[in-house]
């Protein structure tokens, strides 16, 4: 198999754009595409999820709460029970005191009284008064299911943002998730040429000032080659379009004008590394849509079950070391 340097330039892209949005998973090709036409599904399985995660948050609270209720419920009841005993022991006191102590009476029993009375008269505030932190601890917890059920929709819809914000980031970068299709099936397939054989993607040159192009009538000074294939049989520039017959038709830049500007660019750049030297280089459109063929000055337009054996069915001019020389300047 070929040797391929960097990726798809339109995946690139919609992957940068994508980690805007903060939603994992989002990193490859395949996954963008996977999300893309499978997102009402996607969508619906996550809104189950976090409504199901969310429903059990609450439901565990609700269920803290009445278990901590119950509990203190029971401690009350108990304590009640304590404070019946005592108040019976002091009122036993209190007239046993009165019966042998009619002269200290006032005196000495008046503490006992007072407590006495408190008992009596609010009996259920006595009982409940050491339950104070409970009963906040309890309220706190009822508080925030409450707060959960309130902003339940909400809390939903926030989870589900972000992939709102992926499939319209998609939507609105559609041409070049369509680009990317192009190219990476283009990858996919130049990687099955001999090792021999070195890819680069989404290779970027510029020159220090723009040139003029006799066949494009066109000022250039940068490009941008979706595939730069070096190997024995010579450089190959080439440009991926996914676009259908009406797209080409109506299209105002044709992909045969961009990759002669483009490969007017690289051949500055390569007579200039190596003057001595003419190496071999073709211009390439590839079109993966049932489209008419046109012909355009030194670029060939192929389908992509073509583009293979156009490629090591040119003639070998490479040696290994100039391939090695082109590859590291590279």
């Amino acid at each position: 198999m070929a040797r391929v340097i960097g990726g798809s330039g339109s995946t690139d892209y919609l992957r940068n754009q994508l980690r805007k949005v903060k939603l994992d998973g989002l990193d490859t090709f395949k996954n963008i595409k996977f999300f893309k036409d499978n997102f009402p599904r996607i969508l619906q399985e996550k809104e189950n999820e976090e409504k199901a995660k969310l429903t059990s948050e609450i439901d565990t609270l609700k269920y803290d709460a009445n278990s901590l209720s119950l509990k203190m419920q029971d401690s009350i009841t108990f304590h009640k029970k304590e404070l019946i005993i005592e108040k019976e022991n002091i009122f036993a006191q209190v007239n046993d005191f009165v019966e042998s102590h009619k002269r200290l009476v006032n005196l000495r029993t008046t503490g006992a009284r007072r407590k006495l009375k408190r008992l009596e008269t609010k009996f259920d505030l006595v009982a409940e008064k050491p339950f104070k932190k409970d009963k906040k601890q309890i309220k706190k917890i009822e508080k925030s299911y409450h707060s959960l059920e309130k902003t339940y929709d909400k809390t939903i819809g926030k989870k589900l943002e972000p992939l709102h914000k992926a499939d319209g980031m998609i939507k609105a970068n559609i041409s070049f998730l369509i680009g990317a299709t192009g190219e990476e099936i283009v990858i996919k397939e130049l990687s099955k040429l001999p090792d021999t054989y070195y890819i680069f993607n989404e290779y970027k040159m510029r020159l220090g000032k723009s040139v003029y192009s006799k066949n494009t009538h066109d000022y250039v000074r940068s490009c941008r080659i979706d595939h730069l294939v070096v190997g024995p049989t010579g450089i190959f520039i080439i440009e991926t379009k996914n676009w259908s017959a009406e797209r080409l038709r109506t299209t105002n830049f044709l992909p045969h004008r961009q990759v002669t500007n483009a490969g007017l660019v690289f051949y500055i750049f390569l007579s200039r590394k190596f003057r001595r030297r003419k190496f071999p280089n073709y211009k390439i459109v590839v079109m993966l849509g049932n489209v008419p063929k046109i012909k355009y000055p030194y670029v060939t337009q192929l389908s992509l079950h073509e583009l293979n054996s156009y490629i090591i069915g040119r003639q070998e001019h490479l040696t290994l070391e100039d391939i090695n020389k082109i590859v590291k300047w590279l």
